[in-house]
């Protein structure tokens, strides 16, 4: 969530492919820690799509209307 203060990491293990590497939250300004075995591609796009639950995006469904999770537009008007 944008001004949240939330990180994403990558936890890599010695000999882990990138694709193996599993995605860590935390939350910016205290001791909770969220993993999800999946890259961070794969999570952002479960996030997106509505088909990953994380504890810091349980409210995106009040900022975006679930059948809007797939429209994407300009955010200002094309000079072209």
């Amino acid at each position: 969530m944008e001004g949240a203060g939330h990180f994403l990491y990558w936890l890599v293990r010695p000999g882990a492919e990138p694709e193996e590497w599993t995605t860590l939250l935390n939350e910016g300004r205290g001791p909770l820690w969220e993993a999800h075995p999946a890259s961070c591609s794969e999570f952002l796009l479960g996030v997106v799509a509505g088909t990953t639950t994380s504890y810091y995006f349980i409210h995106i469904d009040d900022m975006v209307d679930p059948e809007d999770r797939y429209r994407f537009g300009p955010t200002s008007p094309s000079s072209v």
